[in-house]
């Protein structure tokens, strides 16, 4: 995996290893091979999913699909333990300290909070942070946009982001669905399928809202608009996630 991130001319090293808090999703940091791109030292910037695409669609035609990272990051270096060995622990909190500002500077816009403000940790408040208060009806968004961000490990996702190109794969699937049918009781008899027609927070909570899980499980794919199945949601059917 390594190694075929650094073919790409663009990169100068990469490492590769599970997200540490679920083990779920891979990881991958990257060296520009131009300076001018690095990030300051001790950062670790995040690609934007145009950046991620365009670096991971020659692996996806190398490698299964768990084995394709899908949340990438640039860093100015990859930097070592005392025994010379890559320091996964230090890149881990710099791509933490990433996602932590970027949550409160998501929050601070949407709710004109300051700064220093701590957000309580709860699904639907979580989901309101980003959305603002969504009012009545507004509920299932929220702990809908919460349990996303939750299992996607991305405090920072909004209610428009699509579940498969913030990273997630079959196992994520598995963990959200189980989530969802602990707070919702709409979503008691939701399948996997329900992620590939409503892949977003919004559209999963609307369809859930107006008419339960049959909303996403038994309509005909043809009600919800044609949509071409892209590289990695052929991937997630690949894996067995059913459609």
């Amino acid at each position: 995996m390594e190694r075929a991130l650094c073919e790409d001319p663009a990169v100068e090293q990469a490492v590769v290893f599970p997200d540490p808090t679920t083990g779920t999703v891979l990881w991958a940091f990257t060296v520009p091979a131009d300076p001018e791109r690095a990030p300051l030292p001790g950062e670790a910037v995040r690609l934007t999913a145009a950046e991620r695409d365009a670096l991971v669609a020659p692996l996806e035609e190398q490698l299964p699909d768990w084995a394709v990272p899908r949340v990438l990051y640039r860093v100015s270096v990859l930097p070592k333990n005392p025994h010379g060995k890559i320091d996964k622990r230090r890149l881990s909190d710099w791509a933490t300290v990433t996602v932590t500002n970027a949550a409160v500077v998501t929050g601070t816009a949407a709710t004109g909070t300051g700064a220093g403000r701590t957000v309580p940790g709860s699904p639907a408040t979580a989901g309101k942070a980003a959305t603002g208060d969504p009012g009545p009806g507004g509920e299932p968004l929220s702990t809908v946009l919460g349990l996303f961000r939750e299992v996607l490990g991305a405090p920072e996702l909004g209610p428009d982001d699509d579940f498969f190109e913030r990273g997630g794969q079959s196992l994520i699937a598995m963990r959200l669905l189980a989530r969802l049918r602990e707070f919702l009781p709409s979503a008691a008899g939701l399948r996997a399928s329900a992620l590939l027609r409503c892949p977003t927070p919004r559209l999963l909570a609307a369809a859930l809202a107006t008419a339960g899980p049959q909303a996403v499980t038994d309509r005909p794919q043809a009600a919800a608009g044609p949509r071409e199945a892209g590289p990695q949601e052929a991937g997630q059917q690949a894996a067995g996630l059913p459609r």
